[in-house]
């Protein structure tokens, strides 16, 4: 072969190549698909898209997988029947106000298993799937993964027997990240999620006024906000405020492993474990507040065989209206470091066995402290905190301020129970024991470290009006929403292990 027939072999090599990449090219999917109508009858045309009458139902029917759908102005798309999704998919609401309502009639998202759907800049609301179902809002199969991000999930409800009103999910994973979950129910367990054997995680999220309300006929409803079985979560940077259920008003664990970093638990309501409450789980909390929770017991936290490590944190303000303001502990284990549990609103700060590490503070005895640094009987007028309030820039949750002069100002040295000057933070992400403004030399026991780094200090009182924000908006006003007025109902009952169908 001469060098002349090896150009022209080379030649239509490439040729050919370069026409099978023009050809991929042309018959490439769409990459974003808007909607242009808010109509919806439970019929799919995937033809309408794209063009006028482009559905968001003809979108998700006409998208190909990894496609992304928007939207073409403000809309609130009233269902006809719940969205399935059955592929690797994302919704997007960015530039535009958009809400996608089940009319509580329907159930909102169903996603199948195997995929990954991102939900972004919506509200899903008025979500119903039902008798005897999970996932008003959203249900998320075994497998599948869903990724939740500055979108709103409220007034989804799930009628006997049925859990998660705003979101189920089902042994796969769930990513929520700055978003608000507000005013749903279940019947059974988990207002706002419920996670079964699954993985969660909640990123700079709120949890408001979300319930599992009690009737006559079946008493265990647990977890107002949350309630995860038997699987891992982790919560961090946010808030869970006025949420309520027979148990754990804020947050319920049945078994499996739950981290909490940086998060405020406040008003939230139960008749045991105001805050939170487990059976059998293994909860870590770091750098956290529980303010404000009341219950017949344990208003704070509450412990039924399970194993829990509080970390500079803060609780205080709750009421166990007959026994136990702060924590209970029955039959588990609880560690407690550079803590303070003292001035409880009713009950002792502490019931039950509470091991100490070090430098945590308590009104009275209750909580045995008398390790290195622990200050027992120490007066409310001592300890000094401050109102609940935004001691830093939002969306960080609000904290209890140590006033001047309080006795957990500069207390754990150096190097001592994970104290590192200029290294560690405190609930608000200030700098622990960095020196002069920034600390001071040591660190600090509870939530909240004294520094400069809070100049934007706003109460609660502050934020009333916020009591009449849209539902839709996220993110900066998140936590403010999140801190308003506390439900009013106190429930009874026990724990609760059950599945239910899609």
């Amino acid at each position: 072969m001469n060098a002349h027939r090896k150009l022209i072999i080379i030649a239509l090599i490439l040729a050919t190549l370069a026409g099978s990449r023009l050809s991929s090219a042309q018959a490439a999917p769409h990459a974003t698909i808007t909607v242009q109508s808010a109509a919806d009858d439970g019929t799919v045309n995937a033809a309408n898209c794209p063009g006028a009458n482009c559905r968001l139902r003809d979108a998700i029917a006409y998208a190909a997988a990894g496609d992304t759908i928007t939207f073409s102005g403000d809309y609130t798309i009233t269902l006809a029947s719940q969205l399935t999704i059955e592929k690797d998919l994302t919704i997007d609401g960015a530039g535009h106000t958009v809400a996608i309502n089940g009319n509580h009639a329907v159930r909102v998202f169903y996603v199948n298993s195997g995929y990954t759907f991102n939900l972004q800049n919506l509200t899903v609301t008025g979500g119903n799937c039902g008798d005897a179902c999970g996932g008003g809002g959203l249900y998320n199969s075994a497998g599948s993964t869903v990724n939740v991000v500055n979108s709103t999930f409220s007034d989804n409800i799930n009628p006997d027997p049925s859990f998660g009103g705003g979101l189920y999910n089902e042994s796969g994973t769930l990513n929520v990240t700055s978003s608000i979950f507000s005013n749903n129910s279940a019947s059974y367990a988990g207002g706002g999620i419920f996670n079964w054997s699954g993985t969660l995680n909640v990123t700079n999220s709120t949890f408001f006024s979300n319930s599992v309300p009690i009737d006559n006929i079946v008493p265990n409803r647990y977890g107002g906000g949350i309630n995860t079985y038997n699987g891992t979560t982790t919560v961090k940077n946010s808030t869970f405020s006025s949420n309520s259920a027979v148990a754990a008003g804020g947050l319920y664990v049945n078994s499996g492993t739950v981290t909490v970093q940086n998060s405020t638990f406040s008003g939230n309501q139960a008749d045991i474990g105001g805050g939170l409450y487990t059976d059998y789980g293994a909860i870590t909390v770091t750098n956290s507040t529980f303010t404000g929770n009341s219950a017949t017991g344990a208003g704070g936290i509450g412990n039924n065989s399970g194993a829990i490590t509080v970390t500079n944190s803060t609780i205080t303000g709750n009421s166990g209206s007959i026994v136990g303001g702060g924590i209970i502990n029955n039959d588990g284990i609880v560690t407690v470091t550079n803590s303070i549990i003292a001035a409880q609103t009713a009950g002792t700060d502490c019931v039950g066995a509470i091991i100490s590490q070090g430098y945590n503070i308590e009104s009275a005895t209750t909580c045995g402290f008398n390790q290195t640094g622990d200050q027992q009987n120490v007066a409310n007028g001592s300890l000094n905190l401050q109102v609940l309030a935004n001691n830093g820039i939002l969306p960080h949750p609000f904290t209890h301020a140590l006033g001047v002069g309080s006795v957990a100002i500069d207390k754990i040295p150096n190097g001592v129970n994970g104290c590192v000057a200029g290294v560690s933070i405190d609930e608000r992400g200030a700098v622990r024991a960095g020196g002069g403004t920034h600390g001071g030399a040591l660190c600090d026991i509870g939530a909240y470290e004294v520094s400069d780094q809070g100049p934007n200090t706003v109460t609660l009182r502050d934020l009333t009006a916020a009591a009449n924000t849209p539902s839709s908006i996220t993110g900066v006003m998140g936590a403010a929403f999140a801190s308003l007025t506390m439900l009013s109902a106190l429930l009874i009952g026990r724990r609760v292990k059950a599945k239910v169908r899609p």
